[in-house]
């Protein structure tokens, strides 16, 4: 699992409102190493209890252009809506979690992959400011790691290290933090894969408002990449949302569920745009239950 996925994961809790829903809006950017900063994408989504939808830019590479995903389940059940072909893919969370570990499984050996020298430090943990009028707690995490894959024989080791800067809103209730570590708990099948993530689990209490993570991976020639991701909850509202917001419209048909990181033959979309696990974190921002 990328670091950087593991980071959007550690961004599923975003707010409900105790009584109705509410609607808020979120941006991420990435500054490279050379300075630039561009957007990645940015989002909107309307939650209320379980039930939750999510808009994407156009911009987006995770989900088609026009597209949106729906849960009525709390994120343990997906779907992917696309406008465009009048047509919805199901995606099974729980099963998505799998995927990785059974390709590996199933190689026999010709793709393998070690995690080792893992360490964790706590940097900081304060008293933040306020957010979109919610209290906050100001975490800064320093994780480090080294990674070996190989690849029939032909082996890349990499280190990488991330410095994670997050303003956690407060307030949040039970089921709320129930779902964050459904989600967090989830086995990919590769044994130090899952030590890693269960080493992350937990060390935020409430949902990130805003979120700032500079990775760099440095190579067995010493050759270093470093990027910089800032997620920040923009606009954070309350809302009746009415029934049809969560519904998928009439006449849409299924199609099969897409392998992450393949498209489909045929397809017009770019193999981004068919990435289940990317969309999927985006959806699981959406949940959680803020206290007034």
């Amino acid at each position: 699992m990328h670091m950087k996925t593991m980071t959007m994961v550690a961004l599923l809790v975003g707010a409900t409102v105790a009584q109705g829903g509410v609607s808020y809006s979120a941006v991420t950017r990435e500054k490279s190493a050379n300075g630039r900063e561009r957007e990645v994408s940015k989002m909107r989504a309307v939650v209320d209890g379980m039930n939750a939808r999510i808009d994407m830019a156009a911009q987006s590479d995770k989900v088609p252009k026009g597209g949106y995903l729906l849960t009525h389940d709390g994120a343990k059940t997906v779907y992917m809506v696309n406008p465009k072909r009048k047509s919805y893919m199901k995606w099974d969370v729980d099963k998505l979690a799998g995927i990785a570990g059974s390709i590996m499984q199933g190689t026999s050996g010709l793709l393998n992959m070690s995690v080792t020298q893992h360490q964790n430090e706590k940097l900081l943990d304060e008293k933040g400011p306020k957010l979109l009028g919610t209290a906050t707690r100001h975490y800064k995490f320093r994780t480090s790691y080294s990674m070996e894959v190989s690849v029939m024989g032909f082996k890349q080791k990499s280190d990488v290290e991330t410095e994670q800067e997050i303003w956690a809103g407060q307030g949040l209730e039970d089921d709320a933090m129930a779902l964050w570590k459904r989600v967090t708990l989830f086995k990919t099948g590769i044994e130090d894969i899952d030590k890693l993530v269960a080493a992350e689990t937990g060390k935020v209490q409430g949902f990130p408002l805003k979120t700032i993570v500079i990775s760099s991976t440095t190579d067995s020639r010493g050759r270093k990449q470093t990027t910089e991701t800032t997620t920040e909850v923009t606009e954070m509202k309350s809302v009746t949302p009415a029934k049809t917001v969560f519904e998928i419209p009439e006449g849409f048909t299924e199609e099969d569920m897409a392998i992450p990181g393949m498209s489909a033959e045929g397809s017009d979309e770019t193999p981004a745009a068919n990435d289940a696990g990317a969309a999927i974190n985006n959806m699981l921002r959406g949940f959680g239950r803020m206290k007034r």
